[in-house]
């Protein structure tokens, strides 16, 4: 059994499914203001990364130079529901 945390998790067979699929991530983020942001994306698995989109001059990549730490969220609506959760703090 593989602990939280291990990135090995990321071999694991949902977490492969949940990464080649088309659902939504969802970004939790920081804004500047300090009010915590929580945005649907769509994103791409590069097999080391998650690839999300964004303009240049948007205020969420503002917060996040500012502000690194996210979370992160693919889920899958089930039966049985699959979720696919990661997180950076700094």
């Amino acid at each position: 059994m593989l602990e939280q945390g291990n990135l090995n998790l990321l071999d694991e067979p949902v977490a492969q499914r949940l990464l080649a699929s088309t659902e939504y991530a969802r970004l939790a983020y920081i804004a500047l203001d300090g009010t915590p942001r929580l945005n649907p994306m769509l994103f791409h698995w590069n097999g080391s990364a998650i690839v999300l989109p964004g303009f240049a001059t948007a205020a969420k990549l503002r917060a996040l130079r500012a502000n690194p730490a996210v979370a992160i969220t693919i889920d899958s609506a089930g039966p049985p529901p699959e979720v696919l959760q990661l997180s950076r703090d700094r």
